[in-house]
């Protein structure tokens, strides 16, 4: 756990400065989930695009299915019927944001500047190309099968959290927001980012998680900023973390009225099935996973594992659970329920899983 904030402690609302480019206007009101419509799919890569993204679109075809993209994969993304857009288009203002990025977390620099950057390059895109004011964005990492309907969604998660502007789905992969809501949260990466270094430690100590230093390598160790240290230890923060930091200063008033949204998280919907992760699922075994076939035979976890997947209780005599594919959704027996998504989070669940479960939903890899 992080160590106790000091009692008191705060950011002022004066601390928190924003380039006048990215700055939202104070006068725009964010409309609610409630009032929003789906309009815009929005994915971002800095590699090949997947087939996850044909599939969105397969089930959204009066959606405009944006893919931030490098330059090279512009016929890639026009095969896959989405509109290209260069990831690069705005690189002289997200080059600055790079260049101030303080590391909390181990691991390449490029890797979490490219995290934090994508939402930046989102923001921007849809200022450059803006949905109406009721449009609803869903922004998705290309390995997040899509099963749902997103208007589906976007009512259920509404009803739950009624007075909210935006919903992560999932951290860092599946958000559903205005792009006014986006735009917010682009801004305040950049202000956090901009603090001086106590008061940035001040944000990262209190949404961070504390590690101790001598868990890390060498390298990694060198990688971590001064305003993530502490007595041997360091705040780990990623670009999830800022973002609980920005739903939660929003909540505590802590952040200046333009800066702030009511971000949601936790709805999960009764009539399919949230994999978050495949390891609930149990497939990443590539022998194992008879995906192209009627159903698949798979190693699975605890019946308390997959209970809390479907978010149902099961009968004490339930057979073995597998998925049974239906008009190229696959769905969870004997649970009965769809999968709503699949995300195909690391390279092990990608290499395995990600094109036989495109080919059984009727999509080319």
């Amino acid at each position: 756990m992080p160590s106790p904030t000091p009692a008191g402690a705060s950011v002022s609302h004066a601390s928190w400065y924003v380039p006048e480019w990215w700055r939202p206007s104070p006068a725009v009101a964010l409309p609610l989930l409630r009032d929003l419509r789906v309009h815009t799919i929005t994915f971002v890569t800095d590699r090949r695009p997947s087939s996850a993204v044909a599939l969105a679109s397969q089930l959204h075809p009066l959606a405009r299915v944006l893919v931030l993209a490098p330059r090279a994969q512009r016929e890639r993304v026009m095969q896959l019927g989405a509109t290209w857009v260069d990831l690069n288009e705005h690189a002289n203002r997200t080059a600055a944001f790079g260049i101030g990025y303080r590391q909390g977390s181990p691991g390449s620099r490029r890797y979490h500047i490219f995290c934090h950057v994508r939402w930046l390059a989102v923001a921007a895109a849809l200022k450059e190309r803006p949905p109406p004011a009721d449009g609803m964005v869903a922004v998705l990492d290309d390995d997040v099968l899509l099963f749902e309907r997103l208007d589906e969604r976007l009512r259920e998660a509404a009803a739950f959290h009624a007075t909210a502007h935006a919903e992560t789905v999932v951290s860092g992969a599946f958000v559903l927001a205005s792009a006014a809501a986006l735009s917010r949260l682009a801004a305040f990466l950049w202000a956090l980012y901009a603090l001086p270094a106590d008061k940035l430690a001040l944000v990262s100590w209190r949404y961070g998680e504390a590690k101790p230093l001598s868990s890390l390598g060498e390298r990694d160790r060198a990688r971590i900023d001064a305003a993530f240290r502490r007595e041997g230890r360091y705040a780990r923060f990623s670009d999830m973390d800022a973002i609980e930091a920005f739903r939660f200063l929003s909540r505590t008033g802590e952040l200046p009225t333009n800066l702030r949204a009511h971000w949601a998280a936790g709805h999960r919907r009764g009539s399919c099935v949230h994999a978050p992760k495949v390891e609930k699922l149990g497939v990443l075994d590539p022998s194992k996973a008879l995906l192209n076939a009627s159903y698949s035979s798979t190693p699975w976890p605890s019946r308390a594992a997959l209970r809390d997947a479907a978010n149902v209780e099961l009968p004490n005599q339930a057979r073995e659970p597998h998925l049974l594919w239906q008009r190229g959704v696959p769905r969870l027996e004997p649970v009965g329920k769809p999968l709503c998504f699949l995300h195909l989070q690391g390279p092990q669940a990608k290499q395995a899983l990600l094109a036989p479960m495109l080919a059984a939903s009727g999509v080319g890899a």
